[in-house]
């Protein structure tokens, strides 16, 4: 079943409060403004993390 999302969907009204917070408690950082995950660290680690979905799921 395909479900779509329309742009008034509340996926894309979520809070840069939010945001920070999944962002943190995902990668188990600290930051706390949404500005300060603008560095690598952070785009690495989710790339990390999705390179290595197949072998979790697996």
């Amino acid at each position: 079943m395909v479900t779509s999302i329309g742009m008034m969907d509340a996926a894309y009204l979520v809070g840069r409060t939010e945001i920070l917070a999944w962002i943190n408690s995902t990668l188990h950082l600290n930051q706390s403004k949404v500005e300060e995950t603008d560095d690598e660290d952070p785009e690495a680690i989710f790339t990390d993390l999705i390179i290595s979905l197949p072998d979790l799921v697996a």
